[in-house]
């Protein structure tokens, strides 16, 4: 809902009329403060929720490093503590190497069977 040229025309001489031509600058400079503090007021809301939420940001981030230095920790305890009980993976051979498997056959001389 916009005010077109001849409304705002008609809002002037209205004022014009009813408060006198020595008072229209009084209410301009009253209307140019009030603007004013209104654009301190929002200035200051704006800087207020981004100071909180720079510490909200600060905080999270604190928190979120202590949480995987605390798992890095464990992770390291774990595997320490393992370490005796479970035995290293022994290394297996490439696959595609053959394997001779030995086995007892009475009538047979040879008894090596390649796979």
């Amino acid at each position: 809902m916009g005010l077109s040229g001849g409304e705002i025309f008609i809002v002037f001489l209205a004022i014009l009329l009813f408060f006198g031509a020595d008072r229209i600058p009084e209410f301009a400079k009253m209307l140019g403060k009030g603007m004013r503090e209104f654009q301190k007021a929002t200035n200051d809301i704006k800087q207020e929720i981004n100071n909180h939420t720079q510490d909200i940001k600060q905080e999270f981030n604190d928190v979120s490093t202590t949480v995987k230095q605390d798992i890095d920790s464990a992770k390291d305890q774990m595997v320490d503590m393992t370490k005796d009980v479970i035995p290293p993976a022994e290394p297996t051979e490439p696959p595609g190497t053959k394997w001779k498997i030995k086995y007892e056959d009475k009538n047979s001389k040879n008894n090596d069977f390649s796979i």
